[in-house]
């Protein structure tokens, strides 16, 4: 049971109606999105009038109304302030309302939603507010018929990275899923038209190489010939940058050996490495250290690749902003699981490159690796630590407690003398 069914009824459906506010673009299957908003409409309609949160006196009254002009369409303006308040955390004033109206868009027709987004487009409405409700449509719009709003939007391909943009890319994928010979050759075709035309100052990242790392993620699955062929017609540096991405959609295989192939006979080999410790540092970013030992199980690693890959796991694994110093402990075990004999090396360089790079209290960070290394009597990690700090000198003002600094000092093989600290 989720936690919001403990609340009473009321606030419950006031913490279910910010919820949908906010997570209409992440949750993919619109079948899903409809279970959980019908589950909210039916329990609200098991609180007692009396109870039910209104700015007014109870009327017997549809509460869709309040979003419909007089003539019986949306009115979208009015949707637009809910939808851009629920995604700053902002409550619903009729939460029957928003849940209706909810329950009412998810259903939609892929024409009524194609109606939909040209109404809005021709609203007077502020920038943020007509990509609000553009982002609300489209995703409903993808996960019903990912080939109509590819064609829906067919003149919005060249556009910067946006909400937007990011929706097509999964309805590309999607399509390739479901009818890869007809989104292949829609594909081609929006090429040769001149869709994908960028007038961006940085195109890198553009929806054409979007488009492309997923085609190239889906065929290398089965296909190794038709993949080669796509491969030989991009320039050079765009054909090193969508190797690198399609092992984010290569079906759900992650590492395969079509992979290592393709990245082996494409891939100068700095980029190969990159590529390989680049795929595992978002896995990292995304869910924590790794089953590194199963993953790779089913491949055959150079040693330099399976290094780039171990390296940046415990380098991506000190990156983000909130890791506390504490947690980089969990390195050590895991190490010790996955790379026997590699723990107090690779202990030591995430927490050098969390001291160099990510925290600010650096002495805090210090105490913890050194108690870590008295408590498993490996002073192996406090040698690797000081080995990889960057730049020691550097950091020498952050360190004001005069025995941290002479450990410090000590560590990364410096003196004061010399220093300017």
């Amino acid at each position: 049971m989720r936690a919001r069914y403990l609340l009473p009824p009321v606030l419950a459906l006031a913490a279910s109606a910010v919820w949908l506010g906010s997570q209409h673009a992440s949750i993919s299957r619109l079948d899903e999105k409809i279970r959980v908003v019908s589950e909210r409409v039916d329990l609200y309609e098991t609180i007692p009038e009396s109870e039910r949160r209104s700015s007014g006196p109870v009327e017997k009254v549809d509460p869709l109304a309040r979003f419909l002009l007089e003539n019986g369409d949306f009115d979208w303006a009015a949707i637009g302030k809910v939808i851009a308040s629920g995604e700053q955390g902002g409550m619903p004033e009729d939460i029957a309302a928003f849940l209706k109206l909810r329950r009412t868009i998810l259903a939609m027709s892929v024409s009524e939603i194609e109606d939909a987004l040209g109404q809005v487009e021709k609203e007077k409405l502020s920038n943020k507010v007509k990509e609000s409700l553009e982002s609300m449509l489209a995703g409903i719009f993808v996960q019903k018929d990912p080939a109509a709003a590819l064609a829906h939007f067919k003149d919005r391909l060249g556009e910067s990275v946006s909400i937007l943009t990011m929706q097509l890319g999964t309805a590309f994928e999607k399509w390739l899923k479901q009818d890869p010979a007809a989104a292949i050759a829609w594909f081609d075709a929006r090429q040769r038209a001149g869709s994908f035309e960028t007038k961006a100052l940085n195109p890198k990242g553009g929806l054409k190489q979007q488009f492309e790392m997923r085609l190239i993620g889906q065929l290398m699955k089965d296909d190794l010939v038709m993949t080669r062929e796509r491969l030989e017609k991009l320039p050079n540096q765009q054909k090193i940058e969508v190797l690198k991405g399609a092992i984010y959609f290569n079906e759900g295989e992650g590492l395969s050996e079509n992979y290592l192939t393709l990245l082996r006979e494409t891939l100068p080999e700095k980029d190969r490495y990159e590529s390989l410790a680049g795929a595992f540092g978002q896995q990292v970013f995304r869910s924590g250290l790794p089953p590194l030992r199963e993953q790779i199980a089913h491949v055959r690693l150079e040693a330099a690749e399976k290094e780039a890959i171990i390296g940046s796991i415990v380098e991506h694994y000190a990156r983000p902003w909130g890791r506390e110093p504490a947690e980089l402990i969990e390195v050590y075990s895991w190490a010790d699981r996955e790379v026997p004999g590699q723990a107090a090396e690779l202990t030591g360089r995430s927490f050098a490159h969390f001291a160099g790079h990510r925290n600010i209290d650096l002495e805090k960070t210090l105490r913890e690796v050194i108690q870590l290394a008295e408590r498993q009597n490996d002073p192996a990690i406090l040698e690797h630590f000081g080995s990889f700090m960057e730049n020691p000198e550097s950091h020498l003002g952050r360190i004001k407690e005069p025995d941290l600094r002479a450990s410090y000092l000590d560590l990364v093989g410096i003196s004061e003398q010399g220093t300017d600290q």
